[in-house]
């Protein structure tokens, strides 16, 4: 077995009351984003969160706001989360396109919460504004001005606003003053490393596995032969606990 690390920075509300977790990958006890291939990142936070370390222990039962990048929301990795918890974050180079605006369309209307991180406005992505539940804005990157046109720009939408990098009294004033609700960054709390101890096996067929086992067409021999890929050996699909981890939608 080796470590295996998991950051979570709070988010707040008004009220400076923990509201969720943002997750993130970590790869050691460095509190700094490594430079690593994004499917890579988001694929081992999430066998790190939902097999090693465990949802409830980062998460205390609030909401958890993960980064997915363009491929693995075009493959709907999403839709193997849990809805209650999971807030699906889209990350600012995310195209459009009509494969990826289905598979947001299909996550929005099986219930999961929407978030567009790094925010600036453009009019290709009106689509992903029309389904989104949360906007995050870059309070360190984004000038005030800025901020102020692209909420002109969002005023005929429902929409939860979330500042974060916020890093001063005085920017969480200014944020409530502008009708953000929701609250981030370093002025309430640096992102805390949580450590775990990770299992030999493949992460992304252990989601596989987790799958498998909450499908409504659950199969024994596909679950084996999973199971058999990842630790090497045989097992018999009688022994295996069917505890649900992850959501799997029906079809």
């Amino acid at each position: 077995m080796q470590n295996v690390y998991v950051a979570r920075q709070p988010i707040f509300d008004k009220n400076k009351k923990i509201f969720a977790y943002e997750l993130l990958f970590r790869d050691g006890t460095a509190n700094y984003v490594p430079e690593i291939d994004g499917d890579v990142a988001t694929t081992s936070l999430l066998a790190n969160t939902f097999f090693t370390i465990g949802i409830d222990a980062l998460a205390s039962g609030r909401k958890a706001f993960i980064n997915f990048t363009q491929n693995l929301l075009e493959k709907r990795v999403p839709l193997l989360l849990p809805k209650a918890t999971t807030v699906i974050e889209i990350l600012e180079d995310v195209k459009p396109g009509p494969v990826l605006v289905d598979a947001c369309v299909q996550m929005a209307a099986e219930g999961y919460t929407i978030a567009l991180d790094d925010f600036v406005y453009l009019p290709e992505l009106e689509p992903l504004i029309a389904m989104a539940d949360i906007i995050k804005f870059d309070f360190r990157l984004t000038p005030k001005a800025a901020i102020e046109d692209y909420l002109r720009q969002l005023s005929r939408n429902s929409l939860c606003l979330l500042a974060e990098k916020v890093e001063t009294h005085e920017e969480f004033e200014a944020a409530q003053e502008m009708g953000f609700e929701l609250f981030q960054g370093y002025f309430f709390c640096k992102p805390e490393i949580i450590q775990g101890r990770e299992i030999q096996g493949s992460q992304l067929t252990l989601m596989m596995i987790m799958a498998q086992i909450n499908s409504d067409t659950f199969n024994c021999d596909e679950l084996e032969r999973l199971i058999a890929r990842t630790w090497d050996f045989p097992t018999n699909c009688s022994s295996i606990s069917t505890r649900p981890f992850l959501h799997v939608p029906t079809k």
